[in-house]
């Protein structure tokens, strides 16, 4: 008889398990890329940072004031002598055979589990975190296309994909490349706030503390691009444009909430307060439903309410019994993260080049979005092409929709499921806004691209870091024979050689509702813990010296559903019977109404 698999075993012993996978990571998959060698910027933390988050992010650490701010290199989960670039495989196999042989959309496999505000909340999020800022516009690499590639019938022999920019202020060149987060590191909502000042400044009213909107309550456009002014708007479509809206809205009602609760705030502290309230609001919302909703079993409901509330609140008796024999230092796992010790495990914090790549899940993206209507609650004929809701045809499609029928629609509809054969067409020949006609850009090849040139290790290898099993056969990676073979023949036979991105959307059997596989899972369980845990916010100041007792309380009632019903009232009826608003709410309420539980909200 075989081992079980962690998901298998009870839900007592299955979080045993992953708290010892997590501690183990704690300990061997967190790298600094900073040198000695490497200078940093001086930066002074005046009494004013004590209780606010900074625009850029700095400050968040008083010992290490640069920790985490905006151009703060990324961090690594795999040993640094173990991510330089492989220029010798650099476009072995070719990332454009790996887009149209395995990649490619043939039909709309759909993530029945989730629904399409899953898909536009991880973006929303992804925003938040990292970015690696503009590409430089020299010395592109060039993937060259085959004869029976669609492009080569348009004259195009080889697509151009331009090369991240490299870090310029490391010191010791024979180490591997280092690369900048032109956002912050923090999960300080900076998709809404921006990273810098200047940014930030231009987004705010100077008046109560609010963000700006027009007279129908709406985001601003910029005149240059048709797409909201924001804090990160690069990739905009319509789901972000819902999204930012929704929780810039948010932020203006907390600031009429703090205000006529405490008159004398100035404008600058009722925009931290809101800010830091804001947020935490979004970190909570990821931790305890979208996460959940994605990774849908009892395990990880347990698990991730567990990160944000504590084990003692989810496990009763056996809570009780866990609390007389862990030590002190685990008081975050009995109590939850928010309000517990800081802790960096010997590690500057920093997001990682693998947890962004893990991250690339693109093919959560529909190229058809079905409209729904939210009084008959059935699809209408209208239907819009992924395409016509990009860049500024976003805000068309919110005016003339509504973002009651919007958000019914995402609530209702599915996105796409996280496999191979299953990426959008729509962005595999996209044209940009600043891209030239003749050039196209293809983000399948640039996602197996990025991984590359950026030194992320190869699917194999990261397991190897992240105290999993390798691969030794393609029949390791899947289940599925007829996928086994088309790696296989992909990559000549190489297990070795299999993409991390390629390895992670074949990966099956995978873990009980999980909407993604479990390699990447392990640098999620990782990382998403400590993000909380190294943000002070988020531990030895979350209280209400920092946030005001009202913020406490708001972080601590807020759900996705409240959010929605808070700025969209008539959602009322859609929402009722709907306990995780990232899961499909029609499912959800006819479950509701066989239980009993239909008056529920």
């Amino acid at each position: 008889m075989g081992f079980l698999a962690w998901y298998q075993l009870p839900v007592l012993v299955a979080i045993a398990y992953l708290a010892y996978q997590r501690q183990v990571l704690d300990n061997s998959a967190l790298h600094d890329t900073y040198t000695e060698d490497d200078d940093k910027p001086t930066i002074s933390c005046p009494d004013s940072t004590l209780h606010a988050r900074t625009a850029d992010g700095s400050c968040n650490d008083l010992d290490d004031p640069t920790m985490g701010m905006r151009l703060y290199r990324f961090g690594r989960n795999a040993p640094i002598e173990k991510t330089y670039v492989d220029e010798k495989n650099l476009l072995r196999p070719n990332p454009r055979e790996i887009s149209n042989k395995l990649f490619k959309r043939e039909k709309f496999l759909p993530a029945t589990s989730i629904n399409l505000l899953a898909a536009a909340w991880l973006q929303f999020q992804t925003h938040d975190w990292f970015d690696h800022g503009l590409n430089q516009k020299w010395n592109p690499i060039l993937v060259p296309l085959s004869k029976g590639d669609e492009l080569w019938g348009r004259g195009i022999d080889y697509l151009k994909v331009f090369r991240t920019v490299p870090d310029q202020t490391q010191k010791q060149k024979d180490r591997p490349k280092t690369f900048r987060n032109t956002n912050t590191h923090w999960w300080d909502a900076s998709q809404l706030y921006g990273s810098d000042l200047e940014t930030q400044l231009s987004l705010r009213e100077m008046q109560d503390g609010k963000l700006k909107v027009t007279s129908s309550g709406m985001i601003p456009l910029d005149e240059k691009t048709g797409v909201e002014k924001t804090g990160f708007s690069s990739n905009w479509w319509v789901g972000l444009s819902m999204l930012h809206n929704l929780f810039t809205r948010e932020h203006n009602v907390i600031c009429d909430v703090l205000k006529a609760k405490y008159p004398k705030m100035t404008d600058q502290e009722l925009f931290d307060k809101a800010r830091l309230i804001n947020a935490a609001v979004m970190a909570k919302l990821h931790t305890v439903e979208w996460t959940p909703a994605l990774l849908y079993n009892d395990i990880l409901d347990v698990a991730m309410n567990s990160n944000w509330f504590g084990l003692l609140s989810q496990l009763g008796g056996w809570g009780n019994i866990l609390e007389h024999i862990l030590p002190s230092s685990y008081d975050y796992v009995l109590n939850g993260i928010p309000g517990s010790t800081k802790e960096l495990h010997g590690v500057p914090y920093s997001l990682t080049e693998e947890f962004t790549a893990v991250y690339r899940m693109h093919s959560i993206l529909p190229d058809i979005i079905h409209l729904q209507d939210m009084n008959t609650k059935q699809r209408t004929e209208k239907m819009y092409r992924l395409k016509d809701t990009l860049f500024s045809d976003a805000f068309d499609v919110v005016e003339k929709q509504g973002m009651e029928n919007l958000f019914y629609t995402f609530g209702v509809e599915n996105p796409g499921a996280l496999v191979l054969h299953n990426y959008p067409n729509t962005i595999r020949d996209l044209q940009l806004p600043e891209t030239q006609n003749s050039e196209f850009v293809d983000m399948a090849t640039v996602d197996v691209l990025r991984d590359r040139e950026r030194g992320v290790p190869r699917y194999n290898e990261l397991r190897r870091h992240l105290n999993m099993a390798p691969a030794e056969t393609f029949q390791d990676i899947t289940d599925d024979p007829k996928v086994a073979d088309e790696l296989y023949e992909m990559y000549d036979g190489d297990v070795e050689m299999v993409d991390l991105l390629v390895g992670c959307m074949a990966e099956s059997p995978r873990p009980t509702g999980f909407a993604f596989s479990d390699t990447a899972f392990r640098l999620f369980i990782l990382m998403a813990t400590r993000r909380l845990r190294a943000d002070r916010f988020y531990t030895d100041y979350y209280n209400s010296a920092t946030y005001t007792q009202e913020g406490l309380d708001w972080v601590g009632n807020a759900t996705m559903s409240s959010v929605l019903l808070r700025h969209f009232p008539s959602l009322e009826g859609a929402l009722r019977g709907v306990t995780n608003a990232f899961r499909p709410w029609k499912l959800q309420q006819e479950s509701a109404a066989s239980s009993g539980r239909g008056g529920e909200l």
